[in-house]
């Protein structure tokens, strides 16, 4: 798959899970499935060749993190994604 095509799609979809993650960041926590999902995701924006997408998955992954060590499942999170 390439990472030219929907250029604007792709950008939206990662803005929209940084806002998830920023607003509504237990709500990720329901469904293990879903967060391993949502990991997947900002692992690929990080790795997108446009720079504002990149940089939009590497603040959401900042953002992550921090709510990760601010939340109850810091040591089941670091077990699982250890990365």
């Amino acid at each position: 798959k390439n990472f030219e095509d929907f250029p604007e799609h792709r950008s939206n979809l990662f803005n929209l899970l940084r806002a998830i993650n920023h607003h509504c960041f237990p709500a990720l926590l329901t469904e293990s499935n879903n967060f391993t999902l949502i990991i997947e995701s900002i692992k690929w924006a990080f790795k997108h060749t446009e720079r504002n997408v990149a940089e939009t998955g590497l603040h959401t992954l900042l953002e992550l993190l921090q709510n990760v060590q601010a939340s109850s499942v810091m040591n089941a999170f670091y077990v699982q994604y250890y990365l």
